[in-house]
């Protein structure tokens, strides 16, 4: 069974205009915490951040699942490259193809970096991400399910040329 201890990041200082940013976002620190944990773990490029910061925050507003990929990489040994359709069905909290809102707690210590990418993340109208084709570690961004599924299929396309 995995436990998760909420906790603030270390080298990140909580104040009063960091926490209404967080009431602003619909957020207490807490849960901005288990966001950034996600957002950490889904990319380690600083102007990727808040794009998938809002991306998310777009989905909890909307109160749609998550969807994220990270949480479900967190449920499974850290060496898996590809997910499994099958993998989406691993039954845990931290699953957030099956539960809507964010998981129980974070599923790794983020950056201040990142807690600030989701206190600040940008305006966008975007509900989907996938990654960009040419593996640059870059994302492409969907408003409509439609335009998320040609992402989709573009990365694959790349992904089985790989293999």
């Amino acid at each position: 069974m995995l436990f998760a201890v909420i906790s603030i990041a270390q080298d990140f200082e909580w104040n009063k205009r960091y926490i209404k940013k967080a009431q602003k976002i619909g957020l207490d620190t807490s849960e901005v915490i288990i966001l950034a944990s996600i957002v950490e773990k889904e990319t380690q490029l600083k102007n990727e951040k808040p794009e998938i910061a809002r991306v998310y925050l777009n989905r909890l507003e909307q109160n749609m699942a998550l969807q994220a990929d990270p949480t479900i990489l967190f449920l499974m040994d850290s060496t898996i490259k590809r997910i499994k359709k099958e993998d989406l069905n691993i039954k845990s909290p931290y699953n957030t193809y099956l539960h809507k809102g964010l998981p129980p707690g974070k599923i790794c210590e983020p950056s201040k970096e990142t807690i600030l990418s989701v206190l600040n993340a940008d305006k966008n109208n975007y509900i989907f991400f996938c990654h960009k084709p040419d593996f640059s570690g870059h994302f492409n961004y969907a408003e409509t399910y439609k335009e998320h599924n040609k992402n989709i299929k573009l990365y694959i396309e790349a992904l089985n040329m790989q293999e």
